[in-house]
């Protein structure tokens, strides 16, 4: 997200400091972990416990099954803009979490909600974030099923919880190895210039279709939706779990080489990307030019495609075996612990951003 926090004075022991993924790890380091039911704890797109099951009236067998969890919060003026349509910023705040149950190759079962509302947020916004937000649980077969309501001073805050069904295979961001080639789903970059359209619009409302009155007013508004109702791929994410190829898999939330550094730093590998074969849309390569080009692809963020790796000597089979599906390689895990880029004539690109990351400048 590049809706940029105001600037003040950094202090020594500010959070700017170590930033968002810093903050992560030193919690993670005083939170020992003493459940042995917890496969995976802080670190993965979502938790991973044990769960026993047992036998159900209805006959159906009990067993163990993997459970996962996840959460994510969404601040006004952070992550969206209040005068943003309420159904999209219901559907966002439901689709980052489903889109980490994925990555993760689950399959997304139930949610909570808690929110923290102002003054000044009626009941027929709440209404139709609301709709947004079931109109996604349907959509992926999510039943609401909690939370939590409370007062905020100024702003509206928006946490939901994930619950979800792992598969016997749940993919982590760890179990990349040199040599493995780097796959992504759909296409990179949309998500950020369509934010960047609406920032330069002043638009925020259900004025997009009216706004855009050109010949390019389906692409933007395309683009926007991409930004405002993003896809996660549970779909892909179950596939790519039962086909037993993939080694490493996390989404992109925070941008390309961000995300694809999690991965690098999990599995102690390094990473060669191509530009050249990075996969970008028709609106992306007919408008990206004017907002930042390829760096918006390659940082910007919250596209909620999966980045996985694949085992050289598998490619060829799993292609085979997942055609008809769009997943693109870009790349090649490398031993040297970096992340590069690599133009066209072979030439490094030196990228301006790695992605966004909270607390940072």
């Amino acid at each position: 997200m590049n809706i940029k926090p105001k600037r003040v004075p950094i202090h020594p022991s500010s959070l700017f400091v170590i930033g968002e993924f810093g903050l992560i790890k030193r919690i993670a380091g005083k939170a020992e972990r003493k459940d042995k039911s917890v496969l995976v704890g802080i670190g993965d797109d979502a938790a991973v416990i044990t769960r026993s099951i047992p036998p159900l009236i209805s006959g159906r067998k009990g067993g163990v099954s993997p459970l996962l969890v996840t959460t994510d919060s969404l601040i006004e003026d952070v992550h969206f803009r209040r005068d943003f349509p309420p159904e999209a910023i219901g559907w966002k705040a439901l689709a980052v979490n489903i889109s980490d149950i994925a990555a993760m190759g689950g399959v997304p079962e139930h949610c909570l909600l808690s929110l923290g509302i102002p003054d000044g947020i009626s009941i027929e916004y709440i209404d139709r974030f609301v709709r947004g937000m079931t109109e996604a649980a349907e959509e992926y077969g999510l039943s609401l099923i909690g939370g939590d309501t409370t007062s905020s001073p100024d702003r509206l805050y928006i946490s939901v919880t994930v619950l979800g069904k792992g598969s016997d295979n749940v993919l982590l961001r760890k179990g990349a190895r040199a040599g493995d080639v780097i796959f992504v789903t759909g296409t990179l970059g949309d998500s950020a210039l369509g934010l960047k359209i609406v920032e330069e619009s002043g638009v925020g409302s259900r004025e997009f279709g009216a706004k855009f009155r050109n010949p390019q007013s389906a692409i933007r508004n395309q683009l926007i939706e991409r930004h405002l109702r993003p896809t996660p791929r549970v779909r892909e994410g179950i596939q790519l779990a039962n086909i037993g190829m993939v080694t490493s898999m996390i989404d992109i939330s925070d941008g390309l080489l961000c995300d694809l550094g999690h991965i690098c730093e999990e599995s102690r590998v390094g990473a060669r990307i191509r530009i050249d074969e990075l996969p970008l849309s028709q609106g992306f390569n007919a408008l990206s030019a004017k907002y930042g080009g390829i760096e918006l692809a390659l940082s910007g963020g919250e596209d909620y495609e999966l980045l996985f790796t694949v085992r050289s000597k598998d490619v060829k089979n799993f292609m085979s075996m997942t055609e008809g599906t769009k997943y693109t390689p870009i790349g090649e895990v490398s031993k040297d612990r970096v992340v590069e880029v690599i133009e066209a004539d072979g030439n490094r690109y030196l990228p301006k951003s790695s992605g966004y990351e909270h607390f940072r400048r």
